[in-house]
């Protein structure tokens, strides 16, 4: 008879163990990992999950960064042939003759059509259906079509109209810049016709001239006098009349002595008698005051009209009437064509759009048409396009002058005011900032794999190593236990 309990103790067990260690082996090997359930990972299973949800985030962050750059790009070509337009804008308006006889200000309006348009389109550019200078509002055409910018629609006005309504307020109903002359003996005064931001003000006086006093200027309004009072000018002495034009600029109003012609712009002749005198000055202040105003004035009230117009909120001349009007009043959207349909949230424009590229950086990348650089730049293109011109007159042909030195100083580079050039820099430098953090996200992504792969990836060769042991083991095993089956009791009698 066979000694029962011999081949049971423990050997099936252990062959069984031996087993399950053979086919997790196998497992291993053909599956190159070393559990195929967390389960089984014991301790590490927590360390498994971190690192597979960091891979997974710095991924995703590394996805919105390259999506981010490709925002970027794109308005870093838009702004490159934006600075392009600008330049040759600049040279045009800098490098022609400042006349109107010769019919080359028709190419430089034709000119600044064009590029107006250009400006527009380039704002307006979209990648993968968003507008890119629209702010926080990515479905919103940012800028408006050109004609209703210049011309309005309906019963909301244009840059056209703003320009218009705001000469006539800054003429007055005399033509002069609303400023009225007075003459009482041998003196002459000059008074602003009330205390309001229209017309030329009142800023100095001075005087090199023989038998004249000057007062002021001073009081509310303000008022200036010139009194003829001793010796006869001589010819060139001068009075200088300071002014300060609407858009801020000063200019001087500089009226000599002569001894013929007649008392105009240029100079008053010279009388015989102080009264004489002071008559013939008053002339020549008249003559000077209406063609500073109908000229180089012009240009200025333009140039506020556009401030104006392009300004948020957007300012306009209280009226009608016009030439009386003393106060602004804020354009609203049933009366004013807004240039700009995009995000106007009050804050900065780069946190219209902001982007989440790693674990602690937020950056910000937002936009805006209505930015400092690109609104005075749609500004100045656009008062020469709705500028008009008499190339017949004099004024008109002041007013082409000091337009185009005023734009042409409005489209270069200065250190007071941030440029289109410092925009593209700032976005660079942010560029440069999403290139280090997807160095970074992307090493982040390596070193957490590595984590990953030394807890849950088998070593092949080790595996293999492991699993010669074990059928040597099993071979073994299967002997002994096969020897023990046949072991009786007879064999030791």
């Amino acid at each position: 008879m066979a000694i029962k309990g011999i081949s049971s103790y423990g050997s099936g067990a252990y062959i069984s163990r031996l087993n399950a260690q053979l086919s997790d082996l196998h497992v291993q090997l053909a599956t190159g990992k070393k559990s195929q359930t967390y389960g089984h990972m014991g301790n590490n299973r927590n360390i498994a999950l971190r690192m597979r949800a960091d891979i997974q985030n710095y991924r995703n962050y590394n996805q919105v960064i390259d999506r981010a750059n490709i925002h970027l790009g794109s308005l870093q070509n838009v702004l490159t042939s934006l600075r392009d337009i600008q330049s040759n804008a600049r040279a045009d308006f800098n490098g022609t003759a400042m006349a109107l006889h010769d019919g080359s200000f028709r190419q430089v309006k034709i000119g600044a059509e064009q590029r107006l348009g250009d400006i527009i389109s380039l704002m307006n550019e979209k990648i993968a259906g968003r507008y890119l200078f629209s702010g926080a509002n990515l479905d919103s055409k940012p800028v408006e079509d050109m004609d209703k910018i210049l011309n309005g629609e309906g019963p909301k006005a244009g840059l056209k109209q703003y320009i218009s309504e705001r000469k006539l307020a800054d003429l007055g109903s005399l033509n002069n810049g609303r400023l009225t002359t007075g003459l009482v003996g041998n003196q002459v005064d000059l008074t602003e016709d009330g205390v309001h931001n229209f017309g030329l003000k009142l800023k100095n006086i001075t005087q090199n001239i023989t038998g004249v006093s000057t007062t002021g200027p001073g009081g509310a309004p303000a008022t200036l006098g010139v009194d003829f009072t001793g010796a006869l000018p001589v010819v060139d002495d001068e009075i200088v009349i300071q002014v300060s034009l609407p858009d801020g600029v000063d200019v001087n109003i500089t009226i000599k002595a002569k001894t013929n012609g007649v008392s105009d712009k240029d100079g008053f002749v010279i009388g015989g008698s102080d009264a004489d005198n002071a008559a013939n000055f008053k002339a020549a202040l008249d003559d000077a005051l209406a063609f500073l105003a109908n000229g180089e004035m012009m240009a200025g009230s333009a140039v506020q009209a556009g401030e104006e117009f392009f300004g948020e909120p957007p300012l306009r001349v209280d009226g009608p009437p016009f030439a009386t009007a003393t106060a602004m009043k804020t354009g609203t959207d049933a009366d004013t064509m807004s240039w700009y349909n995009g995000d106007k949230t009050p804050g900065a424009a780069r946190d219209s759009y902001k982007i989440f590229a790693s674990k602690n950086s937020t950056l910000s990348v937002g936009v805006r048409a209505d930015e400092e650089p690109l609104r005075d730049f749609m500004k100045n293109m656009a008062i020469m396009v709705a500028e008009t011109f008499d190339p017949n007159s004099a004024e008109s042909n002041a007013h082409y002058g000091a337009l185009k030195t005023r734009l042409t100083g409005g489209l270069s580079a200065s250190t007071s005011k941030v440029g289109i050039l410092d925009l593209s820099t700032e976005l660079g430098y942010k560029e440069k900032h999403l290139d280090n953090l997807s160095v970074r996200n992307a090493s982040r992504v390596y070193m957490s794999e590595n984590v990953l792969s030394d807890i849950e990836e088998s070593d092949t060769y080790e595996v293999s190593a492991q699993l010669m042991a074990l059928n040597t083991q099993l071979e073994i095993s299967y002997k002994t236990t096969s020897m023990l089956s046949q072991v009786h009791l007879v064999n030791f009698m």
